[in-house]
């Protein structure tokens, strides 16, 4: 599980940078760097390539095709792992490729209101291919602030996080990687972590709150969750 999560946090990467148009002397060492998916590398690497990402937005559709083609690429080697052979076309019903189609389209009309670049909703998907249940545990308030008390990093953290929730629920990001984690199927709250800032938002009907790497106080956390309410 660790291994694909951090493919696929590398593919976004790499997708930003080789979609950026500006060709670069150092593209065969983040290539290698691609390859070897350890994360602290593929980090490093990130942090020095991130300058070079555009967000033109004519460059979107070509994104979507390569983040479709990474994300069979993926799923092909987890049937590997499995010992299962992968079939995307055999293997998945039409309601199951309709399902996912809604999904797509969906992460593409957030991306031209400019919600989101080029999003992936990664945990719903795994719901319809049948990799997960429907059911399968969801991080809480509660749980987030016992793994962050315990843990100084984002990289554990997010190990964590996963131990749990299994897939973060929406994927996205140019430049600044976001993870979305849903506390319900809806989203209104949800945890965000923005892997190249290393940072963790508690967010809640449109507002957010950093919580790593400085967590509020009992009372500063209860206090902004209040004025939501009243609201």
């Amino acid at each position: 599980m660790r291994k694909l999560f951090v493919i696929l946090f590398a593919c976004f990467t790499f997708l930003l940078v080789s979609c950026s148009g500006e060709p670069t002397d150092d593209s065969e060492l983040f290539a290698e760097t691609f390859a070897t998916n350890d994360t602290a590398s593929i980090s490093i690497a990130e942090s020095d390539y991130r300058e070079q990402i555009e967000t033109d937005p004519f460059l979107q559709m070509e994104i979507n095709q390569r983040i479709d083609e990474q994300r069979r690429a993926i799923l092909e080697e987890s049937s590997e792992e499995k010992g299962i052979p992968f079939d995307e076309d055999s293997d998945l019903t039409n309601e199951q490729r309709e399902q996912i189609e809604e999904l797509q389209k969906e992460a593409l009309r957030m991306q031209q209101e400019g919600i989101i670049m080029g999003g992936i909703f990664w945990r719903q998907e795994r719901i319809i291919i049948g990799e997960i249940d429907s059911d399968t545990p969801r991080l809480d308030l509660d749980t987030v602030k016992a793994i962050i008390s315990k843990n100084d990093s984002l990289s554990d953290i997010l190990d964590e996080f996963i131990k749990i929730h299994k897939y973060p629920d929406l994927i996205h990001g140019s430049g600044i990687s976001t993870y979305e984690f849903w506390f319900d199927e809806k989203g209104d709250k949800k945890i965000l972590a923005r892997v190249e800032i290393g940072e963790v938002l508690f967010e809640s009907s449109g507002r957010y709150v950093s919580i790593f790497p400085i967590f509020p106080s009992d009372e500063e956390l209860e206090a902004f969750i209040k004025n939501i309410e009243n609201d």
